[in-house]
């Protein structure tokens, strides 16, 4: 029996793909529940889980263990949030597929609970970890490039465009403007909340520097993908979940590495859920989450609006110097 344990909150539509990435971290779930009304057992017994829990709040009270996993935020209420706070500063690992705290309002307004590491960040994918390694001699980033496709059950569109603009972020530094558009949105309606977009987005970000990005990002794409380029003064940088290649600027294939056993979005999990866990892992930079936040939200008013917008006027706005 394994010594590491977990409590897992998830949506239904979730439960296998949470049940093999905790299977494949051999984590031992002591409790599981879900939001959604009378599904907690059913999502229990998906899981294998000891216990079902109906009640977020309640079940992060009584929880004892070494990781908590929010697949799903459903439930999810200011006592649960504070509950959250209690357990990661008793050095309990938190782990969200959604961004938390979900908007910059909500983190500059409690200052006290610290970003919930969001699960699975390219950034901390081991092909981006191989990447790094060789961004040292690559020389001056460029253009970035940044493609996410996920399905049903893999997370949400914040989601996507909350990692892909901390990849962003980590190359080019804070942009100038973002300029985004959405399609698909169910209903046609376009949402005034980061936390409630859907569909397909994408967004070309001007940064002061002589650097350009976009990023193209889907939840309806049916399949997990992930892809970064990276062009620069080294030539191209190719990034997937799995593996990183440089071309140098006359095609020549200067480094490559490739990470075995990533082939699906669990394994990802189950990566990114053993170096949470592991304390001899090397410490990856800190997330600057409310600038992150202040990207995203500048890409969801730009959709809205039709014009570029500037996430260092949110960031002004919401009194973050």
């Amino acid at each position: 029996m394994s010594d590491r344990t977990a409590f897992c909150w998830l949506h239904p539509t979730q439960a296998p793909l949470l049940r093999a990435a905790c299977e494949k971290a051999s984590l031992r779930l002591v409790a599981a529940g879900s939001g959604v009304a009378g599904q907690s057992g059913t999502v229990a017994d998906a899981l294998g889980a000891a216990e079902s829990i109906d009640d977020l709040r309640a079940g992060l009270g009584q929880a004892e263990c070494d990781l908590v996993i929010l697949a799903s935020l459903t439930g999810l209420d200011e006592e649960a949030a504070e509950q959250l706070r209690i357990l990661a500063k008793a050095g309990t690992k938190i782990l969200s597929m959604e961004p938390l705290p979900g908007s910059l309002r909500d983190a500059t307004a409690h200052a006290d609970r610290s970003a919930v590491e969001l699960v699975p960040m390219m950034r901390r994918s081991p092909g981006f970890r191989a990447a790094e390694l060789m961004l040292p001699t690559f020389g001056e980033v460029r253009c970035v490039n940044v493609s996410f496709r996920a399905g049903p059950g893999e997370g949400s569109l914040s989601a996507r465009l909350y990692s892909g603009l901390d990849v962003i972020y980590r190359l080019c530094g804070q942009p100038e403007l973002i300029d985004a558009a959405m399609a698909g949105t169910p209903g046609g309606a376009l949402p005034e909340k980061l936390a409630g977009i859907d569909g397909h987005l994408t967004a070309n970000l001007r940064f002061p520097e002589n650097r350009a990005a976009c990023l193209a990002i889907s939840d309806l794409a049916g399949k997990w993908s992930r892809g970064v380029t990276v062009l620069g003064e080294g030539g191209c940088l190719r990034i997937d979940d799995r593996s990183a290649e440089w071309i140098g600027p006359k095609g020549e294939m200067l480094d490559e590495a490739t990470t075995p056993g990533i082939e699906c979005l669990s394994d990802l999990i189950a990566d990114h859920i053993d170096r949470a866990l592991d304390h001899k892992a090397a410490l990856d930079p800190p997330t600057n989450h409310t600038t992150i936040l202040a990207m995203c939200e500048a890409a969801v008013l730009s959709a809205r609006t039709a014009q570029s917008e500037s996430p260092r006027k949110l960031l002004h706005l919401a009194g973050v110097k």
